[in-house]
């Protein structure tokens, strides 16, 4: 018992100095020249000190360790000076930055905040400083009511002052009012001209901005923030996303370039500037121009290895048949991408362009889960969809395949006509068959495509007349297959279809006599079909 007393005075006289006031959490370290500078003129010039200690506490690249040099240095001050009120209170303020900064784990650091707060509203009682700074430091402690308290003085003396629209929002959103905090830290980005503290509230207002899918004015606040410190990347990976959902893939690649030119080898960069520029590659593939793809994938390359664009440089040379040129990009691929995590969708469609369609259908299904951008995965339904319709004559996979990419796009005309064929072609579903037949003609421009609409949506509703004896769809499928041969008369099968709908026709107008011969001769075709 006796040791442990020892260990626990020593511990005490440590950390509490001769004026029986708490020292610094901020364990000494080797001055630098900046603090020798300041050593050397603290007792002459206090105030250009505290000035040299503001400007490097405010300054957009400010490291964590410069942070742990204002405070030593601030500490230092204040030794010298105890009554020195701007120094103690802008401490106060240093100190709960640094406990945000370690992830606001560390009490002590707002212990000390409060401390300084305290003693600072003691000497200067006219600033709301020190208020503003308590609040920040009881919020945090979850001392909620006695945040308020603060604040509501803080407004009495000053309530223009800007940080506290910051510790408002901060109160609001430990009460879990969101939306309050929102608006206050909107109104404290707009309402301050001060370089370090638009980019502070900047970044989090952006923040905000994105995570409530307002991305156009995300991108405002972001881009200002951004000119302000180009190299935070948090910053430029926000302002990358936000730009990419309002559709300005370029702006996002250039953003990102820039910056990679200026901080090189930085991994979590590297790989966004590989999937915009995939993003943006893709843009160009489904344009057909291969060669601006490559030169975006390969401008993104000489910055950052991403196994992204050599997918994607592989599968241009792909859709050139220059499988010596794809086979090589693939495998520089698959040496970064170890895990097999990246493009699922681009090594599916390589394997089944290279005739290993068996293996590519894990990739497929992975992508299918996996790929967020929505041309590309029903570009992969519709390829897949094709493959079990033709090769594996599936048609039932196939048509859930085509409606899943329906699903996702109805401007598609490919799918719908995809949809229509299997229906109407292979199960018999003619009228099912008519909307997606009707969807695709209005949007498919190909001339081969509107051909074989043309024809099968005659054929559609030949087989509806044949089955139901209907004059309307005897009248449509005849109008439709008139139609069809005055564009594409050479065209035997739809010259043979129109006369029996004529038979049909003449059937029909014949009455009692006509449905018997009706019956008599599809009696005639089951006999031969069997």
């Amino acid at each position: 018992m006796g040791k442990l007393k020892i260990i626990l005075f020593v511990f005490l006289v440590l950390n509490i100095n001769a004026k029986g006031q708490m020292t610094s959490p901020i364990a000494p370290h080797p001055p630098s020249h900046f603090q020798e500078k300041i050593n050397s003129d603290m007792n002459t010039h206090p105030e250009v000190n505290l000035n040299k200690i503001k400007s490097l506490f405010e300054s957009v690249e400010r490291t964590s360790a410069d942070l742990d040099t204002c405070i030593e240095m601030l500490e230092q001050i204040i030794k010298t000076n105890g009554t020195d009120s701007s120094s103690i209170l802008y401490l106060s303020r240093v100190y709960i930055e640094k406990y945000k900064l370690t992830g606001n784990i560390n009490n002590s650091y707002l212990d000390r905040s409060v401390e300084l707060s305290t003693k600072g509203i003691e000497l200067a009682p006219n600033l709301p400083d020190g208020h503003v700074n308590r609040s920040l430091a009881y919020t945090y402690k979850g001392m909620l009511s006695e945040a308020e308290a603060d604040l509501n003085k803080s407004k009495m003396i000053n309530p223009r002052y800007t940080r506290i629209n910051e510790a408002i929002a901060e109160l609001e959103m430990k009460k879990g009012n969101v939306e309050n905090g929102f608006k206050n830290y909107a109104n404290a980005f707009n309402s301050t001209q001060e370089k370090y503290l638009r980019y502070v509230y900047g970044k989090i207002y952006g923040k905000m901005l994105i995570e409530r899918g307002d991305y156009i004015r995300a991108n405002n606040v972001l881009e200002q923030t951004h000119a302000t410190n180009i190299k935070d990347i948090d910053i430029v990976l926000m302002l990358s996303k936000s730009l990419v959902e309002t559709k300005k893939t370029v702006a996002a690649l250039d953003l990102l370039l820039k910056v990679a030119r200026l901080i090189p080898s930085n991994e979590i960069l590297s790989e966004e500037l590989s999937k915009v520029a995939v993003a943006r590659s893709l843009v160009f593939i489904e344009m057909s121009e291969l060669k601006a793809a490559r030169l975006v994938c390969a401008e993104a390359l000489s910055l950052a290895k991403g196994a992204g664009c050599y997918y994607l440089l592989g599968a241009t040379y792909l859709l050139e048949n220059n499988e010596e040129e794809a086979n090589k990009n693939f495998k520089m691929g698959l040496e970064i991408d170890k895990e097999n995590k990246k493009l699922n969708s681009i090594k599916a469609l390589y394997l089944m362009k290279i005739n290993q369609t068996d293996l590519s259908i894990p990739f497929f299904e992975k992508a299918i889960i996996e790929e967020t951008n929505i041309p590309v995965k029903v570009g992969l339904l519709n390829y897949f969809g094709q493959y079990y319709f033709d090769k594996k004559a599936n048609a039932n996979v196939a048509k859930s395949l085509f409606e899943q990419a329906a699903a996702l796009n109805s401007k598609d005309g490919l799918t719908y006509y995809y949809l229509g064929h299997i229906k109407n072609m292979v199960l018999g579903q003619h009228e099912e068959a008519l909307g997606d037949y009707e969807i695709a003609n209005d949007m498919i421009k190909k001339s081969e495509y509107k051909k074989k609409i043309s024809y099968e949506l005659a054929y559609a509703y030949f087989q509806l007349a044949e089955k139901k004896w209907n004059k309307k769809y005897i009248d449509r499928a005849l109008e439709l297959y008139k139609k069809h041969i005055a564009f594409y008369p050479l065209d035997k099968h739809a010259a043979s279809e129109i006369n029996s709908v004529l038979v049909l026709e003449k059937e029909l107008k014949s009455g009692l006599l006509g449905k018997i011969k009706k019956l008599f001769r599809d009696f005639h075709k089951k006999l031969f079909k069997d």
